[in-house]
């Protein structure tokens, strides 16, 4: 039981040193994205709510964002 703890302890630090954009990265699935603004601001977004950028090819710079980055939550994207 001790060695399932300690498997457990290592997981919660390592997402304790993991930063904010990282963590939404890895816990969120695919219908989400990490939005980082022009500002230095980062927010996560469902796809919905990037529909214009996604679905539309309206560039990001009109919405004064830097990068979207889609969250995988540890699938495999490999498409194997």
């Amino acid at each position: 039981m001790s060695a399932i703890r300690e498997a457990s302890s290592i997981e919660v630090t390592a997402m304790a040193e993991m930063s904010q954009r990282e963590q939404w990265l890895c816990s969120n699935n695919l219908d989400w994205y990490v939005v980082e603004y022009d500002d230095g601001e980062i927010d996560l977004k469902h796809k919905t709510e990037l529909s214009s950028i996604l679905e539309c090819g309206i560039p990001t710079e009109d919405f004064g964002i830097l990068s979207v980055e889609q969250c995988w939550n540890g699938e495999d994207l490999r498409g194997e």
